[in-house]
């Protein structure tokens, strides 16, 4: 998964069904010995949605810039979530 490259625009049209991967921390999981996040603790969360095209990523922080056009998809949940906070890919492999 993980269709898009960071920079690059999406040769997917808005309104395409996506498969969602994310992940969430156990808190209660320690810490490795070195003080890093094991990852025993990342517990996987997968989802569907509707991709809805590139618009200008409105968070602070990570791997993309407040500004930066970022694929925005839409969960079955209502939940929004961003294209740089997770791996997607077409329900349908033959987009």
């Amino acid at each position: 998964m993980g269709h898009k490259a960071l920079g690059h625009p999406s040769p997917i049209e808005p309104g395409t069904r996506v498969h969602v991967l994310r992940h969430s921390l156990d808190t209660s999981v320690p810490l490795t010995s070195d003080g890093d996040i094991s990852p025993l603790a990342y517990i996987p969360h997968e989802e569907q949605g509707t991709y809805l095209g590139e618009f200008p990523y409105d968070k602070d922080g990570g791997m993309v810039r407040r500004g930066q056009r970022n694929p925005k998809i839409q969960l079955d949940s209502g939940e929004t979530t961003w294209g740089c906070e997770c791996w997607w890919d077409p329900v349908d492999p033959a987009v």
